[in-house]
């Protein structure tokens, strides 16, 4: 590669790929993708999915996922400000960059996790289904049906005030 440089193992933001030219030079962002941040949301994750798993087995989630989800909350990430009236007088409580990172990889801690726990459940729950499940209908022992209940209007006067006028 005569005139490409290569990116540092130290950070992986996706930007790089993203944007041609992208320069980090905020020293906040670069501390959000270090691989020090990486290995703590990692751990927190593994920590936090115990008992997911039916064999209780650890779930460590790849490093180049957790990269992945950390850059999308980084684009998407919108820093909460105050009302219309105070927000260029009273910064918010979440201003500071400490906060702003923690919020961050909150975030990214959240995702993953709940994606990890649909995953499971969603794999768990069709594990318990056979073939003759597809046979819908009211001998199905899960109770599922092709087609939602028919609802049935049962709008009627009420019964002996038919005929009675006012």
């Amino acid at each position: 590669m005569e005139y490409a440089s290569e990116l540092s193992d130290e950070i992986r933001d996706e930007n790089y790929h993203r944007h041609v030219g992208w320069k980090g030079g905020n020293e906040i962002v670069k501390q959000y993708f270090s691989k020090d941040t990486v290995k703590l949301i990692s751990s927190k994750i593994t920590d936090l999915l115990i008992g997911v798993d039916p064999d209780n087995r650890p779930i460590i989630v790849a490093d180049k996922t957790i990269h992945n989800v950390m850059s999308e909350i980084y684009k998407n990430y919108r820093p909460p400000t105050g009302d219309l009236h105070s927000r260029y007088i009273i910064p918010p409580a979440s201003a500071s960059s400490d906060n702003y990172i923690q919020s961050m990889i909150d975030q990214t801690i959240e995702v993953i996790t709940s994606d990890v726990k649909n995953t499971m459940g969603m794999e768990e729950n069709n594990k318990k289904l056979s073939i003759w499940t597809t046979v819908y209908g009211d001998f199905n022992r899960h109770g599922l049906q092709q087609t939602p209940q028919i609802k049935i209007r049962n709008k009627h006067p009420a019964h002996f005030q038919f005929h009675m006028r006012y």
